[in-house]
């Protein structure tokens, strides 16, 4: 299939969030959209099983001034076996100055023999703030898969204003090494994210609850990158785990971000 999902966020004359401009073909849905009298709870929904080999999707949102988005996905992302073939992903980001912007997507599981591209491009301008999450689950662990696909590649580029402040390239393949870390028994969930926020932020107390909340299963980093670009990685031993380590990350940037205290499972 060949779908796109492609939205404009904007601010209305009352200050709520509204969805504006929509291009939105199978097999995405956009699911209808929640304000909650802070950020407008918007959920892109893949309404077949999940991705098939020959799927090049494109996956676009804008979130204009003054507008406050909490993006999410209802269910997993499933990349399915593949006899031949590759599915690819195209996503587009773009923040204007004053806007917010969280994406927040369920887990992306990765099956068997399955192939994958995935590019994202993201803009925020100064004064525009972003939080972005990725997640990699080893496959189907209830059927003793464990990284068992063929190739997960990632490609991600930000921008904070004209200045390019990440660049990341992860081809992941259990032909080569690039797996060994991950792959253990039981083996490892991965989690990353990306925030933009220009106003000051504790961050060395960040990073202190972090390490404290640190255990056997759940391992936890955070680093500054560019002014007013923070990174945090996570490994953990199982999807709940995983959640429960980005619920503390969240958790602690609530004090002083306030979009980050609304709730990502509203509907």
């Amino acid at each position: 299939m060949r779908g796109t999902f492609d939205i404009s966020c904007l601010k209305q004359p009352d200050g709520r969030t509204a969805v504006g401009r929509q291009v939105v073909s199978a097999p995405w849905h956009l699911s209808k959209p929640y304000w909650d009298d802070a950020v407008l709870l918007v959920q892109a929904v893949n309404a077949t099983a999940g991705i098939f080999s020959g799927d090049t999707l494109d996956f676009r949102i804008h979130v204009e001034s003054g507008a406050s988005v909490l993006l999410t996905s209802p269910s997993a992302s499933k990349i399915y076996t593949m006899p031949q073939g590759e599915a690819a992903l195209n996503q587009t980001i773009t923040v204007q100055r004053d806007g917010w912007l969280e994406w927040m997507p369920e887990l992306f599981i990765p099956q068997r023999g399955s192939r994958y591209r995935q590019r994202t491009e993201v803009k925020v301008e100064p004064g525009g703030s972003l939080f972005m999450v990725e997640t990699l689950a080893p496959g189907r662990v209830a059927h003793g898969e464990s990284f068992a696909f063929d190739r997960v590649e990632w490609m991600t580029r930000i921008h904070h204003g004209e200045r390019l402040v990440l660049a990341e390239r992860y081809p992941l393949t259990p032909a080569d090494a690039s797996l060994s870390d991950l792959n253990h028994q039981p083996p490892w969930y991965y989690a990353g994210a990306v925030l933009i926020w220009d106003a000051p932020l504790p961050w060395r107390s960040w990073q202190e609850c972090l390490s404290n909340g640190q255990h056997a299963d759940l391992h936890m980093g955070a680093t500054q990158v560019a002014e007013s670009v923070y990174l945090f990685r996570m490994l953990a031993r199982g999807s709940a785990i995983l959640k429960d380590g980005l619920r503390l990350i969240r958790e602690f940037g609530a004090q002083h971000i306030p979009p980050l205290s609304r709730s990502a499972r509203k509907l």
